[in-house]
């Protein structure tokens, strides 16, 4: 649902970003036209986490839609790979300075510049398959 304080934030947010979605940095459309393209607030914080429309970005459909209510660092992590795989992998560090212009601050372990920590299996040594004397 759409409240007028959260329209003028996005269009103030669209302005700002000069038409182009704060995620993905495709051009976005301003008529419906273009469903999956047209402009859509999001809040950098969701609402149902207690978010409010002081920290709204204009972001494509198709984007907020992907967001849903992921916490923002576990989508800034993802928006990594899907910037990686459109061939734009230099507008994350655009992303992370606009977060950090907002004031908000990820937290360390969640930075998509740093892989996380991914616990790999031990193997156990192998048997000794050479036959006894």
């Amino acid at each position: 649902m759409s409240t007028v304080k959260t329209r003028k934030n996005r269009r103030r947010a669209s302005k700002r970003q000069d038409r182009r979605c704060f995620w993905c940095d495709t051009p976005m459309a301003k008529s419906h036209l273009l469903v999956s393209r047209s402009e859509t607030a999001d809040h950098l914080i969701p609402r149902s986490v207690g978010g409010s429309d002081k920290y709204v970005v204009a972001a494509c459909r198709e984007c907020n839609f992907a967001r849903a209510d992921q916490p923002l660092d576990t989508w800034v992590f993802r928006i990594k790979f899907r910037l990686e795989m459109a061939g734009n992998p230099q507008h994350i560090d655009v992303i992370l300075s606009r977060i950090a212009n907002y004031g908000i601050r990820l937290p360390m372990s969640a930075s998509p510049l740093s892989a996380p920590a991914v616990k790999t299996a031990e193997r156990p040594p192998p048997k000794d398959t050479t036959p006894a004397p």
